[in-house]
This record gives C-alpha cells, structure tokens and sequence, in this order.
C-alpha cells in the first residue's frame, strides 16, 4: 500500500502496466450529467489489472496528470455525496460486475492532491481469472480483460486461453 505521500510521484510517472488515470467514474464533464458508461469503464480497468500484475487506479486524475479531483463524481450520489458513499458505489458497482468479490483484493483511499480529493484503487493480482459482465449488462461475467502495457485490452479465443495457460497455468 502507498504511503499518503506516495500519490503525487505516481502521478508524476503517468499512466503505466501498473497505474491508471481516469478523470471521472460518474459525472462526464462534456455533456454535465451523470453518464452510467463511466463505471463499466472503471470495471473494465479493475478487471485488467486482477488479471495482470495488479496495479492503480487513480479516479480525478486525466491522461495527461492533470487533478481534476472526484466532486464532480459525489454530486451524483444522492444521499451520501461523500467518500463514503463514492467507495459504497464503486464496491457495489464490482461487486456486481465481475466474477468474483473484490474485497480482499482491492483497497479503496482518498488523498489529497493538489488541493483535490482524488480516488485511489490499489488492486492485487488475483490467482484466478476474473471476467467482466459486458457494457450492455446481461447474464453471467463473459468479458475478459487484461493490462498490457499502459492499456487495458480484451482477449478473446485462442488470445485468452493462452493467457490463461501463461499466466495462471
């Protein structure tokens, strides 16, 4: 786990296998409205890195380091627009998205970075494989990402078993 102080050079580095940078989990800043598609987003990211080396998600931070903070993200939480409340969401939200509980193997903190609550996600390998439900909900969890390099990719077929078989194997 990072030290609190530990978040500002891990922005610094940028994106990476093992870190991530969203700007947002809720709220999209270009149309000014609570967009759903923002969470797949953040599960699909979650869903690389347990599948990979794990890693961190930064949530407030944009591609290029840039602080945006979460506030846009808690005035859509309704009753508690709060940190709290945003980890409830995004502990529900995986929870209800991927293939297996994430409580042991994700951690949840807000530090401050310049003067913005950020949403820190620091995430474990797994030892099994973890899929995906796809964008479009549906039944079971059939979508299985994978980080590779400063990317989030999707395997499919012959790609995924071999993975598997390298990875888990």
């Amino acid at each position: 786990m990072l030290a609190p102080n530990a978040t500002e050079p891990l922005i610094a580095a940028g994106e990476s296998q093992t870190t991530e940078f969203k700007s947002s989990g809720r709220w999209n800043p270009h149309t000014n409205q609570y967009d759903p598609k923002l969470g797949h987003i953040l599960v699909k990211t979650v869903c690389g890195f347990l599948n990979a080396e794990g890693g961190i998600l930064l949530i407030g931070v944009e591609d290029d380091g840039h602080v945006v903070g979460i506030e846009g993200d808690l005035t859509t939480l309704g009753t508690k627009p709060n940190a709290d409340g945003y980890e409830l969401f995004l502990r529900q939200l995986l929870d209800d998205s991927l293939s297996a509980p994430t409580a042991p193997t994700v951690r949840i903190r807000f530090p401050q970075v310049a003067g913005q609550a950020i949403c820190q996600v620091s995430v474990a390998a797994s030892g099994r494989p973890i899929f995906a439900k796809p964008a479009k909900g549906g039944p079971g969890a059939s979508d299985f990402w994978v980080r590779v390099g400063n990317a989030t990719k999707q395997l499919h077929g012959d790609d995924l078993i071999k993975y598997q078989e390298e990875h888990w194997g």
